[in-house]
This record gives C-alpha cells, sequence and structure tokens, in this order.
C-alpha cells in the first residue's frame, strides 16, 4: 500500500431525502508513471469536513491505483477509543493484582499471629 496526498477538486452534499447523509468528494491525486487519479468518496457527517483545494492522504494499492481510499487522521484523535480501553484494562489489572496482595498480607498477618 503507498501513501499519497490528494488534493481536493470538487464537494457536493447529498439531498436531504436521501437515503444516507453526507458529502461526496472528489480528490486527485498523481501516481508513479504520471497519471492523475480521481478518487470518489461520500463521507457521513454532518457539515463539509473539507474545502475546495484541501490536501488529505490517500492509501492506494500500486496494482490499482484508481481504488484509492481516503486516509483521515485528526492527529491521532482515531487512536484515542482504543487507547482508553488500554488504560481501562491496566487499571483494572492493578485493581485485581492490589487485591491480591491485600490479601496475601492479610492471610500472613493471620498465620504469624
Amino acid at each position: 500500500m503507498v501513501y499519497t496526498t490528494a488534493r481536493l477538486i470538487s464537494s457536493s452534499e447529498t439531498p436531504l431525502r436521501a437515503n444516507r447523509q453526507g458529502t461526496y468528494y472528489e480528490f486527485q491525486y498523481a501516481v508513479p508513471d504520471g497519471r492523475q487519479v480521481v478518487l470518489s468518496e461520500m463521507v457521513t457527517s454532518s457539515g463539509s469536513l473539507y474545502r475546495d483545494g484541501d490536501s488529505v492522504s490517500v492509501l492506494y494499492s500500486p496494482d490499482a491505483p484508481e481504488h484509492g481510499r481516503l486516509w483521515v487522521s485528526r492527529g491521532g484523535a482515531e487512536f484515542l477509543p482504543a487507547l482508553g480501553g488500554i488504560a481501562l484494562a491496566i487499571v483494572g489489572l492493578w485493581g485485581v493484582i492490589h487485591e491480591l496482595l491485600k490479601r496475601r498480607r492479610r492471610r500472613q498477618a493471620t498465620a504469624r499471629g
């Protein structure tokens, strides 16, 4: 897979009565053989995320560059749910270990005394 930079060349909102609400975007990028490829992508969100001329990252296969995919990065924010889950797991594990150590100390104190 190859990352490249594409430029937004046009966008249009879906009609209000459409089954899926969102914005259709057309991005243009160049591939190594010099061809210009246009990627059409619908993004389902409220409001337009991009303006004409904005640059975005596109991920495509060298074997089929015309089938690229928009690679949306929000400064790492897309990883926050996973990081939150990992943090919760660590806190939970710490709680279990802490409780086991407390019980072990109690048993040792009872055995001594």
